[in-house]
């Protein structure tokens, strides 16, 4: 047996490994990140909705920019029957088979027209309703604009990002 210092060699020192540490450690930080999740399931359902509301409009957007450039220009209003069918202009539907209103549940999604060359679709936020997403054609990419300045009929868009 040999002896270093006073200490035996078949005694093992109180304590941790740094990998025993590591591995626990690392294992609390996805405990905890899993718990957060958890916890605020409502933001998490809001924010996965307003995922969906942005690609529902991009679908919709790009229907009408399909519509516009098969007729050289863009609706100037569009008219829906109950199940959300564009009916008024008729060929629209050739474009657009259904507006996705009450996608995610609760969602309208607003067309306005600007002029024969420009339009905008606009649909509410779910985890901000103080904002919309909106979609014009001289942008050619979806927006997030100010409810109260920025998603209404002729409304200016110089506070949207």
């Amino acid at each position: 047996m040999f002896m270093i210092r006073g200490i035996n060699n078949n005694q093992h020192t109180a304590g941790f490994t740094l990998v025993e540490l590591l591995v626990v450690i690392s294992l609390i930080g996805i405990l905890a990140g899993v718990m957060i999740s958890i916890l605020n399931p409502v933001k998490q359902r809001k924010i996965a909705e307003d995922g969906v509301k942005m690609a529902n409009l991009q679908k919709y957007a790009l229907g009408i920019e399909a519509y516009g450039n098969a007729n050289s220009s863009y609706p100037t209003s569009i008219t829906l029957n109950t199940d959300y069918v564009p009916t008024d202009p008729t060929d629209l539907v050739n474009f657009v088979s259904r507006v996705p209103n009450g996608e995610p549940a609760g969602a309208t999604y607003s067309y306005f027209s600007t002029a024969s060359d420009n339009f905008a679709v606009v649909v509410t936020k779910s985890e901000d309703t103080a904002y919309c997403f909106k979609y014009r054609a001289t942008w050619g990419k979806i927006k997030t604009c100010p409810v109260a300045t920025s998603c209404g009929d002729e409304a200016t868009d110089t506070s949207c990002n």
